[in-house]
């Protein structure tokens, strides 16, 4: 698979299974030290999180890592024992690592400038400036909630494409190279708005409040104690915020393909329903 970086499966001679990860040439071998770390102390607690094998080590012109390769089939997320597994997985991944010193790893976009830096290539947030003001106009309007809550480290893509299940419960996490420090509330608003997507072009991602609820209710309950009211706004706010950006990279798409995302239509309004009510 291709996204941000290149992942190959591979059969060993010993006939395991592990999983190969590129990844850009700008992420630095520290920072990917950090992540490797914080997936042997998940690994070691039980967590099901791949085991690193190997690196990271020079592969070509970027630095890859090996990692075992864990079964799991894609969950459905109509289903509320689903949603509930994932987000007691999300809340237990954070309260393992809240033991951990992680300060190498990176922050999420919520830490930079609006609009950040593209996560990827394929989008140009210098097209059309005028004609995106009005998804600028929602991320400014979320972004003075964010700043509440402890900084943690999580898992900043909680999207359905990185968690897999055995009927409704959690067997493999990947992608682990999405760790990111920021606000508890930010990190899981971000779940809360990602946590179904699988960026299949027959089911569009949308901005869907019922879901975004949802999770962030199921993760009050695996907390161990509810989000204050303030914290619970910031999450909202949060989901509001990668909404928005998501929308931008839909303004701002220069790639081909059929589209996985369809935010633009329904931001507005899944903006003033998160944002006006918890």
């Amino acid at each position: 698979g291709a996204s941000v970086g290149l992942v190959f499966g591979i059969r060993l001679a010993d006939s395991r299974s592990v999983a190969v990860k590129a990844h850009p040439p700008d992420v630095e071998e520290a920072t990917l030290r950090s992540f490797s770390s914080a997936q042997r102390s998940l690994t070691a607690a039980g967590f099901p999180a791949p085991r690193p094998l190997g690196g990271p080590g020079r592969l070509l012109n970027t630095l890859a890592v090996a990692e075992a390769w864990l079964p799991g089939s894609p969950g459905d997320f109509d289903d509320p024992a689903v949603v509930a597994a994932s987000a007691a997985a999300f809340a237990h991944h954070t309260r393992l690592l809240r033991r951990d010193r992680l300060e190498a790893l990176p922050r999420t976009i919520a830490g930079e400038p609006w609009p950040p830096r593209p996560h990827n290539a394929l989008f140009d947030f210098s097209l059309d400036v005028e004609g995106a003001r009005w998804i600028d106009d929602v991320a400014i309007a979320a972004r003075p909630h964010l700043e509440r809550g402890e900084v943690v480290a999580a898992h900043g893509d909680w999207s359905g494409k990185h968690v897999r299940f055995v009927d409704a419960t959690v067997a493999a996490v990947y992608d682990w190279d999405s760790l990111r420090l920021d606000r508890e509330p930010v990190l899981a608003g971000f779940a809360a708005a990602c946590h179904w997507v699988m960026l299949d072009p027959s089911r569009p991602w949308r901005a869907e409040p019922r879901r975004v609820r949802a999770f962030l209710d199921a993760y009050d309950a695996s907390r161990g104690r509810p989000m204050s009211p303030p914290e619970r706004d910031a999450a909202l706010a949060a989901a509001v915020y990668l909404f928005a950006y998501t929308a931008r990279c839909e303004h701002g798409f220069i790639g081909a393909g059929v589209p996985v995302t369809a935010i633009r239509e329904t931001l507005v309004p899944a903006a003033n329903d998160l944002l006006s009510r918890g």
